[in-house]
């Protein structure tokens, strides 16, 4: 429990317009519990369901979408705490599951 308290302040310290917001977290009658921005879209996944065959995603926007998420991703990577401590954060599970299109609001 400790470690996914651990991890979720880590993820309160980024701050990137692809990274969702991480808000709070804590316990909840015993079970772990995280709050993050509300999302108003769809994930990957269910766009990558809804286009295949000739209405598959368009080369372009699956380079954007990929463009998107690497840089997330080295954003995370890089990131350091106040003291210019690495964060030593990594993403264990990069799937479109967790890649979601939405509009900021």
């Amino acid at each position: 429990m400790q470690a996914f308290l651990d991890e979720a302040a880590l993820l309160r310290g980024l701050e990137h317009p692809h990274i969702v917001e991480t808000l709070d977290a804590g316990t909840l009658d015993g079970q772990c519990a995280v709050a993050v921005e509300y999302l108003e879209g769809q994930s990957l996944r269910l766009v990558l369901r809804r286009t295949t065959g000739p209405d598959a995603l368009p080369r372009e926007l699956a380079a954007h979408i990929a463009v998107c998420v690497l840089d997330a991703l080295q954003h995370a990577h890089e990131a350091k705490d106040d003291t210019g401590q690495s964060l030593a954060s990594l993403h264990r599970d990069v799937s479109p599951s967790h890649v979601f299109h939405h509009q900021r609001r």
